[in-house]
């Protein structure tokens, strides 16, 4: 993934896109139900989480700005995201 150019992606989503501000620890997506979009993060930081079936919660991944934040197999297969996706800071 580090080797792919998403830079052309950038354009449409800040001149087409709507802008939200997410407060820490609001959820971008829930584990378990389905992810509906996908976000570029002008600012801010989203921390991807999953809980096992002990209930103990795994941090599995981050997005930073200037990067995409989705779970992108539930959002192209229409079935639950594997992971939560909260704002770790004012995003």
């Amino acid at each position: 993934m580090n080797e792919i150019d998403f830079s052309e992606f950038k354009k449409p989503f800040l001149e087409k896109g709507k802008s939200i501000e997410f407060k820490k620890r609001d959820y971008f997506v829930r584990q378990n139900e389905p992810c509906k979009f996908i976000g570029f993060v002008r600012s801010g930081i989203f921390r991807y989480t999953c809980i096992n079936n002990d209930g103990n919660e795994h941090i599995v991944g981050y997005s930073f700005a200037e990067d995409f934040v989705c779970d992108y197999p539930s959002l192209v297969k229409h079935l639950g995201s594997l992971t939560n996706i909260r704002a770790a800071t004012n995003s």
